[in-house]
């Protein structure tokens, strides 16, 4: 069970997930409950078995997450799929794509039947039944479809916009390319990661859809209705100097004593 603030209305609920069939939890630990910025007062564990394998799951007080050794912070957390007795427990840590989202398969159906005209590029990572899926469908516009590839920022730079969760390393990826992007909010999205919806809207660097299945009349809107530039324009309008920033955000910090007479800003960047 969870409780937290799903709808982001400050009303704090609890929610029952059940686990698939054949997985097992094997720690007495078996609930979480998130305040409302979406964190917990302190780190919680729990473990899973299917039968053949097994996977800790540990969440801190500061949202963060580790997979048995494995440390994640906020949007680069991978999907853990939790399969049957008869398969793997999969946590999936790597990049190029990770774990292609399931909702994927309803975005290429729905695209696929608007009368919108348009191509697709479906980077699905290491998810190969995805993959496979998407490839029986009628393919009435073009559409590549990659598994796990290192070459994301290529695919990017083909891009006109975005389809992806509100997370800060994928919203960051699409704004250096230019590409407005598409993201959804609700109350299945990660509690740190809804501001980064919001900060979409406000900026005008996107759009935020409830779900999904709004995705063809997001699309159309996009497309037809002539957004598309004007989001652009915003993005590009865009200048990203976190990297300078954090430097001085760091010298606040650290003794002035500490700092060598020698070296300058620029060192400190490149170091």
């Amino acid at each position: 069970s969870v409780t937290m603030d799903f709808d982001n209305t400050g009303s704090v609920t609890t929610r029952d997930f059940n686990l698939q069939q054949g997985v097992q939890f094997t720690t007495g630990l078996q609930s979480v409950t998130f305040d409302w910025r979406g964190r917990i007062p302190s780190e919680e564990s729990f473990g899973f078995y299917n039968g053949r394998n097994s996977v800790s799951v540990g969440v801190t007080g500061s949202g963060d997450v580790t997979y048995d050794a494995q440390f994640f912070h906020d949007g680069s957390l991978p999907p853990v799929t939790l399969i049957g007795s008869g398969g793997a427990v999969i946590p999936d840590p790597s990049g190029g794509g990770g774990h292609g989202s399931p909702s994927m398969l309803g975005i290429a159906e729905s695209l696929q039947q608007a009368k919108t005209p348009l191509q697709m590029i479906m980077i699905c990572g290491r998810n190969e039944s995805l993959a496979n899926n998407i490839r029986q469908i009628a393919a009435a516009k073009p559409i590549f479809i990659e598994g796990f590839t290192n070459r994301v920022d290529y695919y990017m730079a083909l891009s006109d916009f975005f389809i992806g969760k509100p997370g800060p390393g994928s919203i960051s990826e699409a704004l250096h390319f230019n590409l407005p992007v598409i993201v959804t909010r609700n109350g299945s999205t990660m509690p740190q990661e809804r501001y980064n919806a919001e900060w979409v809207q406000e900026n005008e660097v996107g759009v935020v859809l409830k779900s999904f299945s709004e995705i063809q009349a997001a699309v159309r809107d996009l497309l037809d209705g002539g957004r598309l530039e004007s989001l652009r324009a915003n993005v590009a309008a865009r200048r990203n100097v976190a990297v300078f920033e954090a430097v001085d955000l760091l010298a606040r910090f650290i003794p002035a004593e500490n700092v060598p007479n020698t070296m300058t800003q620029a060192q400190l960047v490149r170091d």
